[in-house]
């Protein structure tokens, strides 16, 4: 059976989906997981409201992909007040304004492999299970900052796919950690500081990861 869900707009710059509830994936089958397909002409999505998109795998869910399909699948989508949480693979170049991306539990897997940026403050939080970018993820405006929280799991850099070969760099980015791996696969510089009380950190041969406290521009 066909688990995709398609949202298709024609209609002027703009188009959005007003999410304000709970959008929840069932099950995947063996003919392939649930799919959120955004099919819009060549110009900027937003996903907006105040709801959550939860691919939790013990809550029924299995691992989904958001996509993004039609006259230019590498246009952006803007991701606003929402919160992402579980197993999903992100197949999509997205900014995210004050956006939470959550992995809780230990059987959930969060895959980000577009490159993605910030447009306002956003979380990406691993207490459990795992959250992998295998692309970078930047931005360079004073006040607009993305923070990585691990306090358990594993969150892991890389490596680097051939979509976005450069490296995680920007000046507002910052990082927390009390507990959990961190994974350094590809060469990692956080700007916005760094607070580290538990936890481990791996860095593979020949990468660097780089925590500075840059003031913003």
């Amino acid at each position: 059976m066909d688990r995709t869900l398609e949202i298709s707009a024609s209609g002027p710059t703009g188009t959005r989906l007003v999410l304000d509830g709970e959008l929840m994936f069932k099950p995947g089958t063996a003919s392939g997981p649930p799919r959120l397909q955004i099919a819009a002409p060549s110009d900027t999505y937003t996903i907006t409201g105040g709801g959550t998109i939860n691919a939790r795998r013990s809550d029924g869910a299995a691992a989904c992909i958001i996509e993004r399909t039609g006259a230019d699948p590498t246009q952006i989508v803007n991701v606003q007040y929402v919160t992402i949480v579980g197993s999903v693979t992100w197949q999509v170049p997205c900014s995210l304004f004050y956006c939470t991306m959550l992995v809780d539990r230990a059987d959930d897997e969060m895959y980000i492999t577009r490159r993605f940026g910030i447009g306002a403050l956003s979380k990406l939080q691993v207490s459990a299970g795992r959250m992998q970018l295998y692309s970078s993820c930047s931005t360079t405006f004073s006040g607009r900052t993305l923070e990585f929280v691990l306090s358990g799991g594993r969150l892991v850099f890389g490596p680097t796919g051939s979509f976005a070969p450069d490296v995680y760099e920007n000046h507002a980015t910052k990082l927390t950690m009390t507990g959990g791996v961190l994974d350094i696969d590809q060469t990692v510089n956080m700007k916005g500081g760094a607070t580290i009380s538990g936890g481990k950190i791996e860095i593979a041969p020949d990468k660097v990861l780089c925590l500075e406290n840059v003031p913003p521009y």
